[in-house]
């Protein structure tokens, strides 16, 4: 953002000129925002002078020259009108006209007509009204993005009275006082201000009107042009200069609307509805949707509230009478609107800021003194309709010694009081408490709690003289005990299973369910899905892991992958509600030969063990879609089921091209939120244990658990059983040899006889269960 040194000087009590600009940057970079390079501005007026159009047409513009005592003839061009001064320039005897260019603006073109007597015109006496000195300010538009107030040469003055100890001049020099009418929402047409004006946008916060009855048009000002110019902005004719000058001084966009062309004598900022389509004053067409604010008629769109105007309802040199407008939209909206359509004005970078609401008033009574600074010829009816609730001023209370702890250092209460005073804040000091009034310019985005005011504090006092002492900090410790429990499982599967860790995504592949022939049971559909191949979540983690098996098994002979995730299904009673939970699962393939049931068991035992959980295995009553009818398990610990393991049914691998597989699926929920027994040390045993194994011929459909139970409730003195080997041959008929070790001790040294008695109960156990001894 640019800014003239020259016009922030109009609102200080000092000259421009006794400023030093050096330590101003300097100053103002530390203490506010970054002013990224400033420029010094001249400009040599003795080449230009106004010349009267006295002819036009396609072949050439005859013009007279008084101050030159010379009629030439210039290029032809269309916007001329015959009676009006413009500027031209001589450049090595060629006369031309002047260009923006020539006057600081960036890009080239054609200067408008300008407001000149003969008499001024024929002396020369103009250029005293022109600016030929001053200091560009380029300030960095990131750094200020918190800073509304600071969108304009009035704001900004009041930062550098601040930072400079300058006394600011009193706003009201700088506005026509003109009355309020002030409403909620509505005004109804009378007869000193014929049309109704309403708000019915959520985005409108506040909206002004001031009625111009009667106007003469007028080219623009040469001293409010020349100020355009070396800012960027490309004078029009007075009142669209007024417009722009107003927002550049007061930080205000407004908007001036052809009174004669507004339908229904109605004016409201509202929501666009779909399909509405308006022409902005450049011409491009906009297709408008619902969330974007217009300010329209009865007939449609005008504007597109805080970006641009239309050219339907623009003022023009033919104009009569006007209504302008200053609203107060909300800052999402325009920045959301302005990046949709691809339209960035100064009005919408100043809208994206959060404007004070309560400037839109002041901006329509500073357009006026504007005005009347021109000498336009203009007729208002002295009244400005206000609708939208008044802005209130924060107010936040802050202790001396919060100040004095956050900046770590001693500071004198009058030091703060004279701080925020400077920069427009009331403070009250009771007892060491301030109570700190927010202006509204400063409360609507900037200011809202107490270290906001620590902050305004610590840029006056200097934060090149705050103590350079780094804060101390108390930290405890906090153990997370998810992401240990979650590590530990990923762990042990890593190195004692060989597992390799796989994440899949949270949605079905649809076209490989229908491979591994898959039913979907209690499933969550989405909405809105990402394709067609991918639209119900996942309910179980085998088919994504079945898949995996399927796209590498020709790499290896063998494979292990293990999966942590997430599943979800819909409510067992309520069908509008999706249940989630944590999942671990995996599988145990070979593409050639048996993958064991026990050898798999061996490998989740060691991380039950691991996470100090004791499982029981029992018969799957209702195994699983991917499992094997008879040799799969529920998993249970103190009666609850926690999941279950087994063998992958072949009908499935055989979808994937056959092989075999051992697949668990847990409860990862359970296995995160398990929290085992404290271990106590206990005194070793005085008695030497011993160790018996018995080898059994079983029927195949005896699980190795039942076998374990009966042993251990056989004798009291047997504390231990364990899984020593299984056997089986193809020419045993449903039948496998078990081989289990059992553990004994006694509070005594245990004899021959005794081993023997436990030995033939625990024999007498088996055949209960109908195992043949061997």
């Amino acid at each position: 953002m640019k800014l003239s040194l020259r016009w922030v000087c109009d609102h200080l009590k000092i000259d421009w000129k006794k400023i030093n600009v050096e330590k101003l940057v300097e100053k103002f970079n530390t203490t506010t925002a970054e002013i990224e390079e400033f420029e010094e501005y001249t400009l040599d007026l003795k080449p230009f002078t106004l010349a009267k159009v006295i002819s036009s047409s396609k072949d050439g513009c005859a013009v007279e020259c008084p101050e030159w005592k010379d009629k030439p003839v210039l290029s032809a061009r269309d916007d001329v009108q015959e009676g009006s001064w413009y500027l031209i320039k001589k450049d090595s005897k060629k006369i031309e006209w002047a260009a923006p260019i020539d006057f600081g603006y960036e890009k080239d073109g054609l200067l408008p007509a300008f407001t000149c007597s003969d008499k001024d015109a024929k002396s020369g006496a103009w250029k005293k009204q022109i600016e030929t000195e001053d200091y560009i300010l380029d300030v960095d538009n990131k750094s200020i993005t918190h800073r509304p107030d600071l969108w304009s040469h009035r704001g900004f003055a009041r930062e550098v009275s601040a930072i400079l100890d300058i006394t600011l001049i009193p706003e009201s020099q700088f506005l026509t006082k003109i009355p309020l009418i002030q409403e909620t929402e509505k005004f109804k047409a009378s007869k000193e201000i014929p049309f109704s004006i309403s708000i019915n946008a959520s985005g409108c916060n506040r909206f002004s009107a001031l009625y111009i009855d009667d106007i003469a048009w007028q080219p623009s000002d040469l001293v409010m042009a020349s100020r355009l110019l070396r800012l960027d902005n490309r004078p029009i004719d007075l009142f669209v200069d007024a417009t722009n000058y107003t927002m550049l001084d007061m930080g205000q966009p407004l908007h001036a609307f052809d009174a004669d062309k507004l339908a229904g004598k109605t004016i409201e900022p509202r929501q666009a509805k779909s399909g509405e389509s308006l022409e902005l004053l450049d011409g491009t067409r906009l297709k408008l949707i619902k969330d974007d604010i217009v300010v329209a008629d009865t007939e449609g769109p005008l504007a597109l509230a805080g970006i641009k105007g239309g050219l339907s309802s623009g003022v023009t040199p033919q104009t009569n009478s006007m209504l302008l407008e200053a609203g107060n939209f909300d800052a999402t909206a325009v920045r959301l609107a302005a990046t949709r359509h691809k339209v960035r004005t100064e009005a919408s970078a100043r809208f994206e800021k959060s404007l004070d609401p309560n400037q839109n008033v002041l901006g329509i009574m500073r357009f006026i003194k504007v005005l009347e600074a021109a000498k336009a010829d203009i007729s208002y009816t002295p009244k400005i309709v206000s609708l939208g609730s008044v802005a209130k001023t924060g107010t936040i209370k802050v202790p001396h010694d919060f100040i004095e702890n956050k900046l770590g250092t001693s500071i004198e209460p009058a030091f703060i009081k004279k701080a925020l005073e400077k920069i427009g804040f009331e403070v009250k000091d009771t007892k060491g408490i301030y109570t700190v009034t927010v202006p509204t310019y400063r409360a609507t985005k900037d200011i809202k709690i107490p270290e906001d005011i620590v902050e305004e504090v610590g840029r006056f006092y200097g934060y090149g003289s705050l103590p350079l002492e780094l804060p101390q900090i108390t930290s405890t410790p906090e153990k997370d005990t998810t992401t240990d429990h979650i590590d530990l499982i990923k762990q042990m599967l890593a190195t004692s299973a060989h597992m390799h860790e796989v994440q899949n995504y949270g949605f079905f592949d649809n076209e490989f369910l229908k491979q591994i022939n898959w039913k979907l049971n209690r499933p969550v559909k989405l909405a809105n899905s990402i394709s067609e191949q991918r639209t119900v979540l996942a309910t179980c983690l085998i088919p994504g892991l079945l898949q995996n098996i399927a796209e590498n098994k020709g790499s290896k002979d063998e494979l292990r992958f293990f999966e942590w995730a997430r599943v979800w299904r819909t409510n067992e009673k309520n069908k509008n509600k999706v249940d989630e939970c944590r999942v671990l699962a995996g599988l145990f393939y070979k593409r050639k030969g048996d993958v064991d049931f026990y050898d798999a068991k061996v490998n989740l035992e060691e991380l039950f063990t691991a996470l100090g959980l004791t499982i029981e295995w029992k018969k799957a009553t209702n195994p699983a879609q991917w499992a094997s009818k008879y040799q799969t398990a529920d998993l249970f610990y103190k009666g609850k089921n926690i999941g279950n393991a087994g063998k992958i049914a072949k009908a499935k691998l055989s979808t994937i091209g056959g092989g075999d597989a051992f697949g668990f699926e847990l409860c990862g929920d359970f296995l995160v939120d398990f929290k085992h027994d404290v271990i106590k040390f206990k005194e070793l045993p005085k008695y030497q244990a011993t160790s018996l194994d018995v080898s059994v011929m079983v029927p195949s459909k005896v699980a190795v658990a039942d076998l374990e139970a009966a042993i251990e409730k056989a004798d009291e003195r047997i504390f231990d059983v364990a899984l020593q080997d299984i056997f089986v041959k193809d020419d045993w008929k449903d039948k496998k040899s078990i081989t289990l070790r059992f553990f004994v001790r006694d509070n005594k040294t245990m004899q021959k006889t005794d081993i023997d008695a436990v030995h033939a109960a625990v024999e007498k156990a088996l055949r209960k269960q109908g195992a043949e001894v061997r």
